[in-house]
């Protein structure tokens, strides 16, 4: 699975364990991320092109040139510029914090879905979205499914949104 899905450093494997055992899906590891106007941003640690997020593992080895973290400070700017959330985590958060790792990503994960959702109120078009499962409570055997349907109207810049539920679903 290593090979396949991109993932060289031992922290880019144990994210990759983190994601797989937290239900979340769409992550490609050591990805090439482009602009609009198809200018190499960098190589993302894990990525998800479709809601645009990447998560980055931060290391000792890797950063102790200067020239080295500037360069990450740099790429993340841009990356942030051209609409990205990126989000750092370290060792550390891997091995003694995973929780905070997967509910932080998962957090990114709602956020995304949040500003697709205010793209599509902007530009006037009605929608109705079915989200994938974007998490799993392995403690309680609870797969929460986040279920939104959308609806509004455009009347003097009002939006109205018709429902939006979320349930538990026995595992």
């Amino acid at each position: 699975a290593d090979a396949q899905s991109g993932a060289l450093a031992e922290s880019e494997r144990r994210l990759e364990r983190l994601i797989g055992r937290g239900g979340l899906v769409g992550w490609v590891f050591n990805a090439e991320i482009r602009s609009a106007s198809s200018e190499l941003l960098g190589i993302g640690d894990c990525v998800n092109f479709e809601l645009k997020i990447v998560v980055e593992v931060d290391g000792w080895a890797w950063h102790t040139d200067t020239k080295r973290f500037q360069r990450d400070r740099e790429r993340q700017n841009d990356l942030v510029h051209a609409e990205w959330i990126v989000l750092r985590f370290t060792w550390l958060d891997l091995s003694e914090r995973p929780h905070h790792v997967i509910e932080s990503i998962r957090r990114a994960v709602t956020r995304a879905h949040k500003v697709d959702l205010a793209k599509s109120v902007d530009s006037g078009r009605s929608a109705t979205r079915i989200h994938r499962p974007t998490s799993i409570n392995s403690e309680s055997g609870v797969v929460a499914i986040a279920v939104a349907t959308i609806t509004f109207e455009r009347s003097a810049m009002q939006v109205v949104i018709a429902e939006s539920r979320y349930f538990g679903v026995a595992s």
